[in-house]
């Protein structure tokens, strides 16, 4: 079995709503992919690195970190309710 090849990576959020996933690679970090959806996250930063690298898909372990959305800059109220409290009218935050 080849060695893995473990790579840093994070995710940044764009205004648009989407995901840029950029990696650490040996000139410091690369945007490898923009996507907008989490669940594409994970593989789009293996895939990425893999390329970065060029190292086989099956080497690469990512360390991927996907910091809290930045909601509420913009001055927009979100509430907070209980799908199992029915009565329950939230919070505004």
């Amino acid at each position: 079995m080849a060695e893995e090849t473990r790579v840093r990576a994070r995710v940044r959020h764009e205004q648009d709503h989407s995901y840029t996933v950029l990696v650490l690679g040996p000139a410091g970090e690369v945007e490898v992919a923009t996507t907008t959806e989490t669940g594409q996250l994970h593989r789009v930063a293996e895939e990425g690195a893999a390329r970065l690298l060029s190292v086989p898909l099956e080497q690469v372990v990512v360390e991927l970190v996907v910091p809290r959305p930045p909601y509420g800059r913009d001055g927009q109220l979100v509430r907070i309710t209980s799908r199992d409290v029915p009565e329950d009218h939230g919070a505004l935050g």
